[in-house]
């Protein structure tokens, strides 16, 4: 019999910006930051993390709702919700239910997967203003 080990070995996670969605994800934060609107706020609700049933359960007792949107913007009185993937990715079920809820509320809602997509969608919303190239 094979002795067990006196400790287990950690998962070891990718930290969230190395990885293509959270790169895309920094990358239009930082659009919003240098190019956004006059009064706009928006921020990134932390729903991914791994966590325990009873921190789970305590959250969403408290109003912690799955497939929320990564980028929540606010900004002149209303409200826009941006869903970020990889290349190619999908949303999963409870991100399509959130994203007919936004709809059903009147909230702009959109998925991207690239930078000129998001930025597309963000200048539709008029959340950021065209970036100007100094002569």
């Amino acid at each position: 019999m094979a002795a067990l080990p006196l400790y287990r070995a950690k998962k070891r996670r990718v930290p969230i910006i190395a990885q293509p969605e959270g790169r895309l994800q920094a990358a239009i934060v930082q659009h919003l930051k240098l190019c956004g609107a006059p009064g706009v706020l928006w921020f990134h609700p932390p729903n991914e993390a791994r966590r325990s049933y009873g921190l789970a359960a305590s959250l969403k007792a408290i109003g912690m709702v799955a497939g929320v949107a990564d980028l929540i913007i606010l900004h002149q009185g209303r409200a826009y919700a941006l869903e970020v993937k990889a290349k190619g990715g999908k949303q999963s079920v409870s991100q399509i239910e959130f994203e007919a809820n936004c709809a059903a509320a009147g909230v702009p809602y959109a998925c991207v997967d690239n930078i000129a997509q998001a930025l597309t969608v963000l200048l539709d919303w008029a959340v950021i203003r065209r970036m100007t190239v100094a002569a």
